[in-house]
């Protein structure tokens, strides 16, 4: 998150920068100093808004990581999957790098085909 933040700083630096309406800026207005604990503390609060803003992605993350902890060894298969999809696409997370983990998609049906996320019975 921290190169979005600087882009966005250095954006804003030019007269004619016109500052969207979104949640990052409303963010950015509360913290006005850029420093690198301000941009951690900017990805957790949008972290936190985001997870809240969608239960049934928080139950199914959740249900995920408790999962992934009960599991070391899928954990660092999952990992690997996905250091590999990173190097294969220069080190960018694209729907290509997302799509070739095969490991990983199979994953999470197994999360949901367990514990769907909800709200009947």
């Amino acid at each position: 998150m921290e190169p979005v933040l600087k882009r966005i700083v250095e954006a804003a630096a030019d007269p004619s920068f016109e500052k969207p309406m979104d949640m990052l800026h409303w963010l950015m207005e509360a913290h006005p100093k850029f420093t690198d604990k301000v941009s951690q503390n900017l990805a957790t609060l949008q972290l936190g808004i985001s997870f809240a803003a969608i239960p049934t992605t928080t139950l199914t993350a959740t249900n995920a990581f408790y999962d992934l902890a009960a599991s070391p060894a899928l954990a660092t298969e999952l990992r690997e999957e996905a250091r590999q999809a990173l190097a294969d696409n220069n080190g960018i997370f694209t729907s290509n790098a997302l799509q070739s983990m095969k490991k990983m998609d199979s994953f999470l049906k197994e999360v949901l085909r367990l514990r769907p996320a909800s709200m009947g019975k």
